[in-house]
């Protein structure tokens, strides 16, 4: 080949590979009918960029089909704001390739705004400080809305009670005055001195925002009726759980509601709005309500044309019914240095089978739900060639979500969703913080948590982590949670109607559940509540290198659950001995100062710890505390190492640089290196300079309210007083003791309702809820009696022999004797519909007493039509009380209806019904 032909060829090579991507303009004042090819008009305004986004993806697919983007494309938006009445939608056809993507992006320097939103004009005062205008057309043609911005900032619907900027989690609320109807889901009783339903000139719109049961989550529900002889509010459809008497609630959407600053209200027979600006001025130009359901929809087509290599940048997101992007089938998409606010669900959504896509560099907050989701649904049959998911979540700001809803984690990967799309993500160097409930919430195989900084989550809930993983399913294996920073976990509460308790039951690494299989590595974990890990019946979980710092109650805790009683797949076994085993504990740094806080908690150490050593322990000079059953104060380390754990540990000052201002870098001789342990990559964790970010720097040192304790009234300022009206139970004397067979008739049994305890629903309800429990506590000189009847849906299906805790129906006895100085130990004695029985050791009593117990009672049991009948017989002696001096026996009945997957107790402790300071108390009437 000739010299010349060479160079030209090589000439042309180069410049193919280096040829830059088509530049298309977006403006303001820019016109669909122009080229979009120049970023200003032109001076004669005959060309010049395109006014709309759609305009520019439709030239690109033009384009793209006619094969004349080699080298991909860029669309650059003009600075301003873009009011979208409809998402942006790409599907496979505007999709770029790896050595050509397509972009979109602002003008260099310049800020773009993206909103779902129309604005509001034509106010007019009303009446007060209150402003009406018509509502637009456009934001009525969707339906309903529920959301209301002044100058890009949400305004509370009319509500009541108002809402608390002092106390934004705590405040602002009235509470459920009683139970109407056992675990009922509907049904509100209100207390009338502080909501009067007779004001609302339309009670079938309001809708009522309520935390029903344990505080796990909210539901927005609308009201199907009042009744307000009873004082009782009816749901047009259920929460998640049932009501409990102390449940938070407020009321909203009411113009008679229409009190405070900031309140809005929209009458849908008039299309009228009526606003009170909360700078009390005309809101003139300052008002947007949502028109578009999200904006950005990434959206491949069943059942494998995915969208590929599209990439959005440095974009402001807000202003939606629902959330503000979307990506189903992508691949190889990206989200970067955006700001996403104000929308009425989760942010931003991964689902169905989205894979190797990277979220990075994004603020999120003030949304109503998560900030982002990962899941599945996928409805697609061919998997991609070597398709694993890969999805990177990197370097994002999170706080404050949940906002007008639900928002389970923060960063979430959502349960259960099972595929790729929770398998194989990162989840890296994001800083999230002041979240309703958990920071980071995530299952599947093979994800990694890392480098994150997570604190002050759990604001509004509680029994739940900073981190925390729930698979339900111990196959999920392969995951890693490394090299995070967690502190402050929070946690809020109801310990009993009207009190209520921050920091709560919170943990700072939490697998619940089952989890299983997971490397807990290089954690720093400080303050959590009720402790820096938690392992909750899972398996093989490994728990190596972490320091973990002044959790208040203990600092690892295990929790055996006794079978697989929910989510079980073929081929799972069915007890307790083969689900928890394996489980690891290796050189880690324990240091707590607390002298009422533990080293470790739980039972069953044999079953579920496989090992516990190397680890550095401190306890500030004090001697180490576990739950050991039957162990006096002091010699817990000793009966520990007995066990086999721990015996290459070492009890000493980790000697960190500066524990009481959190630096927990490690000082010149301590002993932590001998052990094996390496230091942590504490300059690492959290969020770092890019690029990519949407700010830099990141201030992370906003208020906090202090949580209200006593919200209803009570004083503040002292420490929660003990109860004062305990539940009691009156316990009859019999004149002839009743034949322990399981048949609880009468009349050997008197169910007169004066003399009977009612057993009140206590935990999961995610059944009917109706089927009721009852029981009778009688005694004679020798022996405390005590029969029960649990109705349940199909009798047919209880386990005829044998019985395992937490997995089949059950029931379990709690009584503690503390009427001396010193309270005796808590007995737990569970039957089941089998008639088997035992004595267990949950509630920490010494293994002989529990022995004793469980060789001196006497039990029976029947089954009858739809429910099951257990009958005890339970001499004093072997408890070691004296009936003439029991003046104060502490007593609970708790029952497990497994087909209904429902707790039920006789007192709500909040958790197990063996708290007895919680629990009720045991006359024996002579």
């Amino acid at each position: 080949m000739h010299r010349l032909t060479i160079l030209l060829v090589t000439l042309l090579a180069v410049t193919l590979a280096t040829a830059a991507p088509l530049s298309l303009y977006v403006a303001p004042a820019g016109n669909d009918t122009w080229s979009g090819r120049l970023p200003a008009p032109n001076a004669t305004r005959t060309d010049g960029p395109f006014s709309t986004i759609t305009r520019a993806r439709d030239e690109l697919r033009q384009l793209r089909a006619e094969g004349k983007l080699p080298d991909g494309a860029k669309v650059i938006l003009r600075a301003g704001t873009y009011h979208l009445t409809e998402p942006l939608v790409f599907g496979p056809q505007d999709s770029g390739t790896e050595r050509a993507p397509i972009t979109y992006l602002p003008f260099r320097g310049e800020t773009v705004s993206l909103k779902g939103s129309v604005p509001v004009t034509g106010w007019q005062p009303y009446r007060d400080r209150i402003y009406q205008a018509p509502a637009p057309d456009a934001a009525l043609a969707g339906g309903r809305f529920w959301q209301l911005y002044y100058r890009g900032t949400r305004q509370a619907l009319a509500r009541y009670p108002n809402f608390d900027p002092k106390h934004p989690r705590s405040g602002g609320f009235v509470y459920v005055a009683g139970v109407v109807e056992k675990g009922s889901k509907t049904l509100l009783q209100y207390n009338p001195e502080r909501l009067d339903p007779a004001r609302w000139s339309h009670p079938e719109e309001v809708r009522v925002h309520i935390w029903s049961w344990l505080n796990w989550n909210r539901n927005i529900v609308p009201i199907k009726q009042v009744d307000r002889d009873r004082k009782v509010i009816e749901f047009a459809q259920p929460a998640s759980y049932m009501i409990s008497q102390g449940n938070r609630f407020f009321v909203e959407n009411s113009l008679e509601e229409l009190d405070a600053p900031g309140e809005w209200y929209l009458d849908p027979r008039t299309r009228t709005l009526y606003f009170w600006p909360p700078d009390n001025t005309d809101p003139g130009d300052g008002v947007s309500v949502p028109v578009s359901p999200d904006l950005i929809r990434v959206q491949g087509e069943a059942p494998d044309r995915f969208v590929s290599h599209l990439r959005f940048e440095r974009f402001n997101l807000s202003e939606t019914r629902q959330g503000l992007v979307r990506m189903s089938r992508a691949d190889h998409c990206t989200l970067a240095a955006s700001t996403l606010t104000g929308c009425g669900g989760n942010a931003l959504v991964l689902d169905t089978a989205s894979h190797h896509n990277r979220i990075t560099g994004c603020d999120i907050a003030h949304v109503g739900g998560t900030a982002i989701t990962l899941s599945d649904e996928r409805d697609w049959t061919h998997k991609p060639e070597g398709h694993l998911a890969y999805n990177v979540i990197d370097n994002n700001h999170v706080h404050d979500v949940g906002e007008y809803g639900d928002a389970w984690g923060a960063v979430r990967v959502d349960p259960g969703c099972g595929g790729n799309a929770s398998h194989d993500n990162v989840i890296s160097h994001n800083l999230v913080h002041d979240t309703p409930r958990q920071g980071i919430s995530f299952n599947g195989m093979g994800n990694i948590v890392e480098y994150n900084h997570v604190h002050h989550t759990n604001q509004e809930q509680s029994d739940t982590g900073a981190i925390g993983m729930g698979s339900r399913d111990i196959y999920e294996r392969g995951s890693i949670i490394r090299y995070n920073y967690v502190h402050d976990t929070g946690g809020y509460n109801m310990l009993k109607p009207g009190v209520w308790e921050y920091p709560h039951y919170c943990w700072g690494i939490y697998l619940d559940d089952y989890t299983s299989g997971v490397h807990v590595y290089g954690n720093l974990i400080v303050r959590a509540q009720r402790g820096g890990v938690m392992v909750h019946g899972g398996q093989d979980n490994l728990i190596e290198n972490n320091i973990i710092v002044d959790s208040s109650g203990q600092q690892i805790e295990y929790a055996p659950i006794d079978s697989l009683t929910t989510g079980r797949t073929p081929g799972h076994p069915d007890t307790g001995e083969w689900l928890m085993k394996g489980t690891r504990a290796l050189r880690n740094i324990i240091y707590y100062t607390d002298p009422k806080a533990q080293y470790v908690r739980g039972s069953k150490w044999q079953q579920m710890l496989a090992e516990s050593n190397l680890n550095l322990i401190w306890h500030a000079g004090l001697p180490i505390a576990m739950n050991l059953a039957g162990v006096e104060d002091g010699n817990y380390w000793a009966a520990w190492q007995k066990l086999g754990f721990d015996l290459n540990s070492v009890i000493a000052d980790p000697r960190f640089v500066d524990a009481k201002r959190d630096d927990y870098r490690l000082r010149s001789g301590s002993p932590a290196p001998r052990l094996g342990f390496k230091p942590l990559p504490y300059e690492k964790m959290g969020l770092y300079k890019s690029p990519d970010r949407a700010s830099w720097p990141v201030a992370d040192d906003q208020w906090r309210e202090e949580h209200l304790r006593f919200p209803e009234g009570e004083p503040t300022t002292t420490a929660p007083a003990k109860r004062t009206q305990i539940p009691v139970v009156k316990a009859l004397r019999r004149a002839a003791a009743p034949v322990i067979d399981g048949r609880v008739d009468a009349p050997e049994w008197d169910w007169n309702p004066a003399n009977t305890a009612t057993v009140a629903a206590l935990s999961m309800d995610t059944g009917n809820g109706k089927q009721p429990s009852r029981a009778v506590v009688t005694w004679d000189a020798e022996a405390l009696y005590v029969a029960l009847v649990n109705q349940v849906t199909d009798s047919t299906k209880l386990v005829k022999t044998g019985g395992t805790w937490g997995a089949d129906d059950g029931a379990e006895l709690c009584l503690q004797d503390a009427s001396g100085a010193k309270p005796g130990p808590t007995f737990v004695l569970q039957g089941f519909p089998s008639g088997k029985h035992q004595s267990v050791d949950h509630a920490g009593a010494p293994a002989e007493a529990v022995r004793r117990a469980g060789q001196a009672v006497t039990y029976a049991a029947t089954i009858g039509q739809n429910q099951w009948s257990g009958e005890w017989k339970i001499p004093f002696a072997a408890l070691d009380i004296d009936p003439a001096k029991a003046a104060n026996l502490l007593f609970n009945i708790g029952v497990l209806k497994a087909q209904e997957r429902e707790w039920i107790a006789w007192v709500s402790t909040g958790g197990a019904p063996w708290h007895m300071d919680l629990a009720g108390k045991l006359t024996l009437v002579p």
